[in-house]
């Protein structure tokens, strides 16, 4: 997995790509601990380039969503392929987290919040 992080006028975007896997949550979370709350107002996650994601993955998601709810910050998730789609559907997880078609649709509604 390869993770970026970025701010652009306020919100912060993680980039994932590759497999989001057991082996790799330890790196996201990492991450995810080290934001600051700014950072953590406005968070779009784009999984575009994501090829594989696993259930400790789906587990790190999930705990970045209580996070950034817990200061009342806003989450999106961006560029979901129709696979992992499907898996947020099977699982439900889709009722918890909003997702968006692009990542520029994604940082507009960010930004307008």
């Amino acid at each position: 997995m390869k993770i970026s992080k970025e701010s652009i006028s306020g919100v912060t975007i993680l980039k994932i790509a590759g497999e989001f896997d057991f082996h790799s949550e330890i790196e996201f979370n990492t991450i995810i601990s080290g934001l600051t709350f700014e950072e953590l107002k406005k968070v779009m996650l784009s999984m575009a380039e994501i090829d594989w994601i696993d259930s400790s993955a789906l587990n790190s998601i999930i705990d970045l969503y209580w996070k950034v709810k817990k200061i009342n910050g806003s989450l999106l998730l961006a560029g979901v392929n129709p696979r992992i789609a499907k898996l947020l559907a099977i699982t439900k997880i889709c009722t918890l987290l909003e997702t968006i078609p692009t990542e520029e649709d994604a940082l507009k509604k960010l930004q307008n919040m």
